[in-house]
């Protein structure tokens, strides 16, 4: 989580990658995420499961790899899908569960990452910080703490 802040604050603050600074690995593929959402989520244990995968995808790339100058790079577009995708995982695992509404932050918010990936792959320069910020923030860090809630009853 405090690597997606981190990110955050530099994304806005406007700083941009150092030329010797090593690129992000690309996050997991998506294979990966397919698996975790074909496997099925017991209840109440939704943070268990998806809290380390959002985790991987923030600690996997360097703080600027979303940064105003390139924003729109393979590196930031491959941290921006992979959050997505396990977001996706996330949304088919709550429809899942005995008590969906146990998750209805998590849900709203899910939302609000998809609609902003949705303006991410039309929007051009820094017309795409804000959706960049709710990506980042939005999924790889408050999604987490959303789950943990519902896991605890809402």
């Amino acid at each position: 989580m405090r690597t997606a802040a981190v990110a955050a604050a530099l994304l806005l603050a406007g700083c941009s990658t150092a030329p010797n600074e090593p690129t992000a690995s690309p996050p997991p593929s998506s294979a990966t995420t397919s698996s975790v959402v074909t496997s099925s989520a017991t209840t109440g244990d939704l943070y268990t499961r998806y809290g380390p995968l959002f985790k991987q995808a923030t600690d996997s790339a360097p703080p600027s790899a979303c940064a105003p100058a390139v924003v729109k790079s393979e590196n930031c577009a491959a941290l921006l899908i992979w959050i997505v995708n396990v977001a996706y995982a996330v949304e088919q695992a709550i429809e899942s569960q005995p008590n969906p509404d146990h998750y209805a932050k998590a849900t709203a918010l899910i939302g609000e990452v998809k609609s902003a990936y949705d303006a991410y792959e039309t929007c051009s320069g820094v017309d795409c910080l804000p959706h960049v910020t709710t990506i980042l923030i939005g999924g790889g860090a408050t999604l987490p703490v959303d789950l943990q809630l519902g896991d605890l009853g809402g």
